[in-house]
């Protein structure tokens, strides 16, 4: 958008407006190829991939000089700003489909919900957690609401990347006199998705972990960091 360019979604293999209903112009890139809207040509760029601060997208260079520093540019990365939360909000708007899931779980978020999010990667190709690392979790929980920083009537809302991790964190949590619940059959992070419902689910995951009042992270993950900066 800084750079001046036009720019289309091309998400795979479901249309963009299975899961967003934002921005509010035309950005399915299929959809609009199949409409004669636009055509494939030589100027346009194919671009891949997460778009964190090494991707091409995000050193694409400036059209004109910004400073007096003889030959040097201002690269779009240095205008990004993640915390830009009223862009994102609106760019990243659930569907209908995902706003129903956000709706059925969102009597039992508040202010007093921790988001709980055990991102180990264990199925991707960044690792984030050893096998026994899970297990802290509830404990780290447990610490933290016996030194006092959390309040009595919390509830935890548990998120995880493997279904496994996440049922035996809740009968930990459980065990230890947690209220503590999840979205059944979500991912966190969608590597292989197995289906469109799966992907909806994990979306709306991402929305109501938005709206806790805690938060404990699996550190170095972006999913944890992302949601906690932006919504």
């Amino acid at each position: 958008i800084n750079a001046g360019l036009m720019f289309f979604i091309d998400w795979k293999p479901w249309a963009w407006s299975d899961a967003f209903s934002g921005p509010g112009f035309p950005v399915d890139y299929q959809a609009l190829l199949a409409d004669n809207q636009i055509c494939q040509g030589r100027n346009v760029i194919h671009l891949s991939g997460h778009i964190t601060a090494k991707h091409r997208l995000a050193m694409i260079k400036r059209g004109k000089k910004l400073t007096n520093v003889k030959n040097y540019r201002f690269s779009v990365n240095m205008e990004v700003n993640f915390l830009a939360t009223r862009f994102f909000q609106h760019f990243f708007a659930p569907s209908e489909a995902v706003q129903a899931i956000v709706d059925s779980f969102s009597p039992q978020i508040s202010e007093k919900t921790v988001a709980l999010v055990i991102r180990t990667g264990w199925d991707d190709w960044q690792q984030f957690l050893l096998p026994e690392d899970p297990d802290k979790f509830p404990l780290c929980l447990k610490g933290w609401r016996d030194a006092g920083g959390l309040p009595t009537d919390i509830n935890v809302f548990v998120t995880s990347d493997r279904e496994d991790v996440k049922k035996a964190t809740l009968a930990k949590l459980k065990e230890m006199n947690f209220n503590a619940f999840a979205l059944k059959d979500s991912a966190t992070h969608v590597q292989t998705p197995e289906g469109l419902e799966k992907v909806q689910k994990t979306i709306a995951e991402f929305h109501l972990l938005s709206k806790c009042g805690f938060g404990l992270l699996t550190s170095s993950s972006l999913f944890g960091y992302v949601f906690n900066s932006t919504f």
